[in-house]
């Protein structure tokens, strides 16, 4: 019997060259390894978005947060400050946020950091639409409708952006026309005495709580370290 010129028990095949010949897998790329210009870009945005909130925090920490926390000063002298602070910012044009409060001081005895900062809540970066926000309550309560679109409110408020003094915001809102300037008046007027006065009551409610626990650890009544905290305003009033 003849057999088959291949012997099936035959090893001496070049296993490499059985290797060369098998089909190799097609090589399938991690797509969460992969790099593309457009991830780049997206992680180039998502940083310089975490930087920014990062600065704001910060800057809410340094201006509001600590103030508060470490304060020297009694609830009543700390609760002044954040209402002033908020009447001054919603009810004041912008650029004559510290005009007012400078005068106020000499007037009044307040957290002039707390006020400052609390008057900032009117700023270029919300201006725009904050102020639309009085025109509508404005129209609201006057019971008048509100026909002006937000783009054309904010072509509007162009000249009010590039203005500088007090006296140039003030009267660049005249020049939007009276109706405009009655409804912004009457909103402000409602936002200032609300926001004051919850401003007021809430941050009083907080550094009264504060003060409690301090004079708890100090081991004396709450009214007699009030009154040692009145004591000290008083020698740093200028």
């Amino acid at each position: 019997m003849i057999y088959g010129a291949v012997d099936p028990h035959d090893n001496s095949s070049d296993g490499e060259n059985e290797r060369a010949i098998e089909p190799r897998p097609p090589v399938i790329q991690d797509r969460r390894t992969a790099r593309t210009p457009l991830d780049d870009s997206d992680t180039l945005q998502e940083g310089a978005q975490t930087g920014l909130w990062s600065r704001c925090r910060d800057i809410i920490r340094e201006n509001v947060v600590d103030p508060l926390v470490f304060s020297r000063h009694p609830p009543r002298f700390d609760a002044v400050g954040v209402c002033v602070g908020f009447v001054i910012g919603f009810g004041v044009p912008m650029g004559g946020h510290i005009l007012s409060l400078g005068f106020l001081r000499l007037i009044f005895r307040f957290n002039f950091i707390l006020a400052f900062a609390f008057s900032s809540v009117v700023n270029p970066f919300d201006i725009v639409p904050l102020y639309y926000g009085y025109y509508w309550l404005g129209s609201l309560v006057l019971g008048r409708p509100v026909s002006m679109k937000f783009e054309v409110f904010r072509r509007l408020m162009n000249p009010v952006l590039e203005t500088a003094s007090f006296w140039e915001v003030h009267s660049a809102l005249i020049q939007l026309g009276c109706e405009i300037f009655m409804r912004w008046a009457l909103a402000a007027a409602i936002l200032a005495a609300i926001t004051g006065a919850l401003g007021y009551l809430v941050t009083f409610r907080i550094q009264k709580k504060r003060c409690m626990r301090k004079a708890q650890m100090l081991g004396i009544q709450y009214e007699r370290y009030v009154e040692e905290l009145e004591a000290r305003a008083d020698e740093n009033k200028p």
